[in-house]
């Protein structure tokens, strides 16, 4: 049971204030210093008891005030631990200090043992691992790695045969790389190289066309450490045979190369290029139907010959060192005329023809010969026989060839006998007496069965 005071009741209203858990008891309530009660508020007798129990709790409240501390008290008191806590502070400093100094020393000290160990390690270890080379790939006989790490596909390594996927490149990624280089590398889809590549063989198993979406290919020799750079064709089909199209920096050329055998043996061309010019997108060509010449370089320009399908044209003088033969009727015809003053001979076949305006130059041009005695002729030689003491044999020659010519005169009185040296004379296998005086005319071989052909003959007188 608790103790209510009830200093004093302000205000009521109603005709009666009902206090709950207190009975108006002698022994519970003490009435006496209430007043102006109102009436039926409170009933019952107050107990003499009640006034004591409150004086003994009264002096009861009086000894608890000698108990607590009082407010000078609790001024003592923070002073006194304001002093302690100082004193621990400076204690703490000078203790911190002498601490500080120890601990640098230790931690000077700890550096060096450290360094010092780190050293003898690394140097054990680095003669642990040559002395152990051969063995660093299996660890207390268990396979570390084995084989290529190469996975089977984009975002995967290989780790002892098994396929594990890269988290940061999957299979779909699409990743960039700063550099990248590798023996096999497959790339399924397209490959953009932004900056700059440098492939030593780029091979290309399915496909048949490649597109470069570049204006030009640029190709790199260094030259005399690396005098060739070309296009390479390697026939895949046929074993051993390439074929380049090459440029020589050391003598400036491009050239072509062959080979059948894989390089063991290679043939070689200089690639000749049209008439040079100096303005880029401004070329020169070969004139049309013009037979092109050498320039004795890279170039070739139009020569003085053309041909426009029907016509050769010869544009300038022209010298023939060989055997001119003409399959049609007619060798030279219209006013042209041949000059014989240089020649050493004249070429003719059994069709030879001449028309009306054709002359042979009046200065002959063939080796003229005279014979008093018996001789062997030879071709393309002007022969006279003059005076003899009796008659002679001119032999014609042996082995003839189609088109020889001799031609002959006889100056002499005396009987001449024209040998036919095993050759028929107009057909005839028969030898050819001059009986007359003073006659001419030329001989041309045309083959076996007529022999040879006499044209022109007439008499000097």
């Amino acid at each position: 049971m608790s103790t209510l005071k009830v200093n004093r009741i302000e205000a009521y209203s109603g005709s009666s204030v009902e206090v709950v858990g207190l009975a108006a008891t002698a022994s519970n309530a003490l009435w006496s210093g209430i007043s102006g009660i109102p009436a039926g508020l409170v009933s019952g007798s107050y107990s003499s008891s009640m006034s004591t129990r409150i004086t003994a709790q009264e002096n009861f409240s009086s000894s608890i005030d000698l108990t607590f501390a009082t407010d000078a008290d609790l001024t003592n008191l923070s002073s006194s631990a304001s002093t302690a806590r100082d004193q621990i502070a400076t204690d703490y400093i000078a203790a911190d200090t002498s601490l500080s100094g120890s601990a640098s020393t230790a931690r000077n000290q700890l550096a060096t043992d450290y360094q010092t160990a780190d050293t003898t390690l690394s140097s054990s270890l680095a003669t642990d691992i040559s002395t152990n080379a051969d063995s660093i790939s299996t660890l207390n006989g268990k396979t570390l790695v084995s084989s290529s790490i190469a996975g089977d596909a984009q975002g995967q390594i290989k780790v002892n045969g098994v396929n594990v996927n890269v988290l940061s490149l999957q299979t779909t990624s699409n990743p960039t790389f700063a550099n990248l280089t590798g023996s096999n590398l497959l790339v399924s889809s397209n490959l953009t190289v932004q900056g700059t590549a440098s492939f030593q063989y780029l091979q290309s198993i399915t496909g048949s066309a490649k597109i470069i979406g570049d204006a030009y290919i640029i190709l790199n020799n260094n030259t005399p450490t690396e005098r060739y750079a070309g296009i390479a064709v390697y026939d895949s089909g046929s074993a051993g045979v390439t074929s380049s199209l090459e440029f020589d920096g050391q003598n400036n050329d491009w050239f072509y190369e062959y080979s059948d055998d894989g390089g063991v043996t290679t043939d070689h061309g200089v690639v000749i290029f049209g008439p040079e010019y100096s303005t880029k997108g401004s070329p020169t060509y070969l004139t049309s139907n013009t037979v092109p010449k050498s320039t004795g370089s890279h170039h070739i320009v139009d020569s003085n010959i053309s041909d426009d399908g029907s016509t050769i044209t010869l544009g300038s003088n022209t010298s023939i060192t060989g055997t001119v033969v003409a399959t049609g009727t007619t060798l030279v015809s219209g006013s042209a005329q041949i000059n014989l003053a240089s020649a050493t001979g004249i070429a003719a076949t059994a069709s030879f023809a001449t028309t009306a305006s054709f002359a042979l130059n009046a200065a002959g041009g063939l080796t003229a010969q005279t014979a008093s005695t018996s001789l062997t002729m030879s071709a393309n030689i002007a022969y006279v026989v003059t005076g003899t003491a009796a008659p002679i044999t001119m032999s014609l020659p042996a082995s003839p060839t189609v088109g020889d010519l001799i031609k002959f005169a006889n100056m002499d009185d005396r009987a001449t006998l024209l040998g036919r040296n095993s050759n028929n004379i107009m057909g005839l296998a028969q030898d050819m007496t001059l009986d007359i005086e003073q006659v001419s005319f030329d001989l041309v071989y045309v083959g076996p069965t007529a022999g040879w052909t006499i044209y022109g003959s007439r008499a000097l007188s």
